[in-house]
């Protein structure tokens, strides 16, 4: 069965008499709930949308925390959980579509919302929970083929400088890989943005200046002398391959909130910018930069929007707190903006240009500026937000600094688990694979094969004359056409040793990884890291710590595609790639270990795999059945034996993967390598 991308799972809010009424609809039914928010709360939100301010956050756990338990009601809690166990079982991430109706309320961080104080559930950072900003429904434009390199267009205003040279250092590794096309425009002014967009119409384009409500109850943001909102959404309109708008807002400390990006967010988007994401408060600029540079990593890899904007706010998670600023808007069904091009070369001639600054005013092409009448700004908020904008162009009422990441100083010790690449034997014709029957060895296996006994022990991690474990899999490299094996599957269990592998799938960034090493080392526990290829050319020192502290690498791909939807010759690609740049970049081998991304498999790629020389591993848990499964194992510590686990990059894997080995270790449970576990 093909995976499915989303199953929505919609919350509106809407003002109901004395307070507010949510509606949560998902694919297991439907589910009301009375909204109920303390009165600091709901003041927050109102005093976010007046002229000109900028809110002190106070303390962002607390306000996750009280978001979170109001939001997040039993009925909606419950029904939330059934629907996302069904997008599960359907191989789909559930998409949490906020739709809100009080510009008040709307103002408020949401995306911070969380659950628990000690082992707090924060869907924001989760890809299996997906947060988004709902937006008007508009005839969307197909997704742009991406062919070449992501172009993105940087427009800053005066005094955000550090921005450019922030983004600049945080986007190298993308450049340098031909992946990112990247242009800074310094102290930018309406007429130089438009003169930008006309020379080299860019995919995305960056705001890095202040947004704010005016006085005169406009929404401006500091471009030249001061930009009426509507005019920069008038004057994109007229590119019709600029699909996105990252809204980085302008420099601060990352404590304060602004309702500014996020009414910007709502104005700009259309049929043709499907997405817009925005950072709702003023952050430093290393901050910012490491948001942007990981949402457009996941971009050029395919990812659809909310998926990479997760990812960013992983990003902002290993600075500070400020992940909950980032919000994405999309219409509905928007959030895949872009398609790659299997197996296009990319044309991306890594240029970085800061144009010649343009000091003249700013007013020399404009559309009339949108006055407003004295209103109240929240009819302002509202128009924008529920996308009134014809209306208010007929003149009516309108309705509507973290520091840098210090990566340690690697050399290539000799390594204790990854096999370096094998330079004795001749290169294989092709790869077979074999299940072991009783007293199989790899001497044995070799002479039923014509295979070479010392490259099936090298390959898989095993002894010449040690009898093989009963009906394992084994990839066996064979020398001569025509020689058949068995027909491989993919491995869910690693044995029944009282063992477990640990497992980390990473393709996302560094920060999380270094932490990840931290706690393995001090507990002396060695892992099997399945990485792709494009993180490795955009993390090259992080991955070869991983080799430096004695884990095991393994394949997985280069992209990280959902292998049911590309065909043979794109899969034999993400693998042949990933594993030439594993040998060139870290002098080690990524067979015989592969994970499918999202654990897509079909019977056809499971098969191409082991032709290349790689099995196929799935899972017994990740971290979100992480609490459930070692409960489990404390009732019954056999329940844990031979278990293949599965962790990721992220925050929430910090967070739980010192607890989760240290359970493991006083039950006598030994977490290893996948290799070493299926001995």
């Amino acid at each position: 069965m093909a995976a499915r991308d989303t199953i929505p799972f919609s919350i509106t809010i809407t003002p109901a008499g004395e307070g507010y009424a949510v509606l949560a609809r998902g694919s297991m039914g439907e589910a009301t709930a009375e909204l109920v928010l303390p009165g600091a709360i709901e003041a927050l939100g109102a005093r976010l949308l007046r002229p000109g301010v900028f809110d002190a956050a106070a303390d962002a756990a607390a306000i996750g925390r009280v978001l979170g338990r109001a939001l997040l009601s039993q009925p909606v809690r419950e029904l939330l959980l059934a629907c996302a166990r069904a997008a599960a079982q359907e191989r789909a991430r559930l998409q949490v579509r906020l739709q809100i109706a009080a510009p008040e309320l709307a103002a408020l961080p949401w995306e911070w919302m969380t659950l628990g104080a000690d082992d707090r559930w924060q869907p924001a950072l989760r890809d299996e929970y997906t947060i988004v900003r709902g937006g008007r429904r508009v005839g969307l434009a197909t997704p742009l083929r991406l062919d070449g390199s992501l172009r993105v267009l940087v427009v800053a205003g005066r005094g955000q400088e550090a921005q450019l040279e922030a983004l600049e250092d945080a986007c190298a590794p993308l450049i340098r890989a031909g992946k990112l096309d990247l242009r800074l425009l310094e102290r930018a002014s309406l007429e130089s943005i438009r003169r930008e967009l006309a020379e080299d119409a860019p995919h995305i384009v960056q705001i890095a200046a202040a947004a704010a409500v005016s006085d005169a109850d406009t929404l401006e943001v500091a471009i030249g002398r001061g930009t009426d909102a509507f005019d920069i959404a008038e004057l994109l309109d007229s590119y019709r391959e600029t699909r996105m708008v990252l809204i980085s807002g302008a420099s601060g400390a990352g404590d304060a909130l602004a309702a500014g990006p996020g009414l910007l967010s709502a104005l700009l988007l259309s049929a043709q910018r499907p997405a817009v994401v925005a950072l709702g408060g003023p952050l430093p600029a290393v901050a910012s930069a490491a948001f942007a540079a990981a949402v457009y990593g996941q971009l050029v890899r395919g990812a659809a929007v909310d998926v990479a904007v997760t990812a960013g706010r992983r990003a902002l998670a290993t600075r500070q707190d400020a992940w909950g600023l980032a919000q994405v808007r999309v219409a509905p069904d928007g959030e895949q903006i872009f398609t790659l091009v299997p197996g296009k070369p990319s044309l991306a001639r890594g240029r970085i240009a800061r144009p010649t600054i343009d000091l003249r005013p700013s007013g020399t092409w404009r559309t009339p500026r949108v006055l407003l009448p004295a209103a109240g700004v929240a009819v302002l908020a509202l128009a924008i937000l529920l996308g009134a904008r014809a209306f208010a162009s007929r003149g009516g009422a309108v309705g509507g600094a973290a520091g840098e990441l210090v990566l340690p100083l690697v050399t290539l010790a000799p390594l204790a688990t990854s096999m370096p690449v094998p330079t004795m034997l001749p290169a294989p014709v092709g790869y077979v694979v074999h299940t072991a029957a009783t007293s199989d060895t790899a001497v044995l296996v070799a002479g039923q094969l014509g295979s070479a006994p010392a490259a099936i022990a090298a390959l898989n991690g095993i002894d010449l004359e040690t009898p093989i474990r009963t009906g394992r899999q084994i990839i066996v490299p064979v020398y001569q056409a025509g020689v058949t094996g068995s027909t491989p599957a993919v491995v869910g269990r690693a044995g029944d040793a009282n063992v477990v592998a640990m497992t980390f799938d990473i393709e996302i960034d560094e920060a999380t990884l270094i932490e990840i090493l931290r706690i393995l080392r001090e507990r002396q526990v060695k892992g099997t890291f399945f990485v792709t290829g494009n993180w490795v050319e955009a993390y090259p020192d992080a991955a070869r710590a991983i080799v430096a502290d004695g884990h095991e690498v393994a394949n997985h791909s280069m992209t990280h595609p959902f292998f049911s939807r590309i065909g043979r010759d794109s899969a034999a690609q993400e693998l042949d790639a990933t594993e030439a740049i594993v040998q060139q970049t870290l002098g080690v081998t990524t067979r015989p270990h592969f994970r499918f991304p999202y654990g897509d498999s079909t019977a056809e790629m499971v098969d191409l795999a082991a032709q290349r020389g790689y099995l196929a591993y799935h899972w017994d848990t990740d971290e979100a059945g992480a609490a459930a499964w070692l409960a489990g194992v404390e009732t019954d510590p056999a329940f844990a034996n031979g278990a293949i686990i599965l962790m990721h990059g992220r925050q929430e894997t910090v967070a739980l993967l010192s607890g989760f080995l240290d359970t493991l270790l006083t039950l006598g449970i030994k977490p290893t390598t996948l290799t070493e576990a299926l001995r």
